[in-house]
């Protein structure tokens, strides 16, 4: 699972603890401290022409107060899962979102995320943030993409070609929800979802698509739906 402190990474969060309790798994949490973080701090010391020695201490400084919020939020997930009964263990990584999800993904049955992170919270909601755009890509694991809050899953409705994985059908046994195969794609799916009242969507994924390793047709319901999406692989 990837986590910010963002609507949508909390709600990534208790997303994923729901998984991994309904479906018996570990839960590794894993928050990434992206460069760009640091830059203003960069940019402080270049305007005030302070030596080498301030800057290094100010950025010293500045990566220890962002580690120790990761860390806060990471022990709120811990806490979490500990009353839930699921087992987890917590990553904190310095780098890009993209490849910290990649190198903790290999091994994982699904990864978990929120659409937007905390830099794109006053996008339109149902815009995709760049980095999860770039993890899409990256990543071969199943992806499951919560908006900023994710009702229970009780209805779910999944493309055919979907179902070539197991992943759909053990998420809808484990959480007692109701699952129906459409051989639709496209704007029409995104119709019989929304009028369904659907609480889940699964898409197919396509890994040979190096943008976001997405089929065509299923980008174009990605980017005009709120509801969580499942990308089966």
């Amino acid at each position: 699972m990837g986590l910010d402190a963002s609507e949508y990474g909390l709600t990534a969060a208790s997303t994923a603890r729901t998984m991994a309790a309904a479906l018996g798994c570990s839960l590794e949490a894993v928050v990434a401290i992206e460069p760009r973080r640091l830059r203003p701090f960069i940019l402080l010391e270049v305007e005030e022409g302070g030596p080498a020695s301030v800057c290094s201490r100010t950025m010293e400084r500045a990566r220890a107060s962002i580690r120790d919020e990761a860390g806060h939020l990471l022990d709120m997930v811990k806490g979490a899962c500990r009353e839930s009964g699921v087992p987890c263990r917590t990553h904190i990584e310095e780098g890009g979102v993209d490849r910290a999800l990649a190198r903790h993904s290999e091994e994982a049955e699904l990864l978990v995320l929120g659409r937007q992170g905390e830099q794109g919270q006053h996008r339109p909601e149902l815009s995709l943030g760049g980095n999860v755009e770039a993890v899409l890509a990256g990543v071969s694991a199943p992806v499951f993409l919560c908006g900023a809050h994710c009702a229970p899953i009780t209805r779910i409705i999944a493309q055919e070609k979907a179902l070539e994985t197991e992943l759909p059908a053990r998420i809808a046994r484990a959480l007692g929800a109701k699952m129906e195969a459409t051989a639709q794609e496209g704007m029409a799916m995104l119709g019989s979802a929304h009028e369904g009242r659907f609480d889940l969507i699964v898409l197919p994924g396509d890994l040979t698509d190096p943008r976001n390793g997405l089929a065509p047709s299923s980008e174009a319901v990605l980017r005009r739906t709120a509801l969580p999406v499942l990308i089966a692989r």
